[in-house]
């Protein structure tokens, strides 16, 4: 029997990251030009000071283009969830799928949220999905669920979300859920 899948996918983060590498390519291709035309002024003379700055500029455009493309090589813009594994595709239509007993944690902080765990090869991999990804919210309240399911840790901003006060983080739930124990009368907290 074939398995069901919920589909979600980002488009238009799709578009916006193929720009985004452009753009980091010609800056790079920039830093490269510059540091190529300073090797002709050197020899005149007089060039130390350019060509410094050209290569600087070259090895802070090449840092700028690894630590974006890392970075994109993490986001997915096709995410398949099911209830035994979730499937991300990357922005060179690479798949990389996880079932959820190999998933190490899913962390949700301000960057989005993401799955760490092994795939099917039993390499590391991480699946991020950014808050402008379109359904954000359901996908995430799906990530918990199924990470529940399969007893996998659950972290907000690097604490287990378990542990967490929610009168603390969110003040305004104060009216309408009663903290733990409170139903009972002896003043508790409520946690989780």
């Amino acid at each position: 029997m074939p398995e069901w899948y919920e589909v979600f996918e980002d488009e238009r983060g799709l578009r916006e990251t193929r720009v985004g590498i452009g753009q980091r390519a010609v800056a790079f291709g920039i830093g490269g030009v510059l540091l190529g035309l300073s090797a002709f002024v050197l020899p005149a003379g007089g060039g130390e000071q350019v060509a410094l700055g050209a290569g600087l500029l070259a090895v802070a455009s090449a840092a700028w283009l690894v630590q974006g493309l890392r970075e994109i090589r993490d986001r997915v813009w096709c995410v398949k969830v099911s209830a035994r594994r979730v499937v991300g595709y990357d922005l060179a239509q690479q798949r990389m799928a996880v079932d959820w007993g190999d998933v190490d944690c899913v962390e949700i902080d301000r960057r989005g949220v993401m799955v760490r765990g092994r795939d099917e090869a039993g390499t590391p991999c991480r699946l991020r999905i950014a808050p402008s990804f379109p359904d954000y919210t359901a996908l995430s309240h799906r990530f918990v669920e199924y990470a529940e399911m399969h007893t996998r840790p659950v972290y907000l901003d690097g604490r287990p979300w378990q542990l967490l006060d929610l009168h603390a983080v969110y003040p305004f739930l104060a009216e309408t859920v009663p903290a733990r124990g409170a139903e009972e009368g002896d003043g508790g907290e409520f946690v989780g």
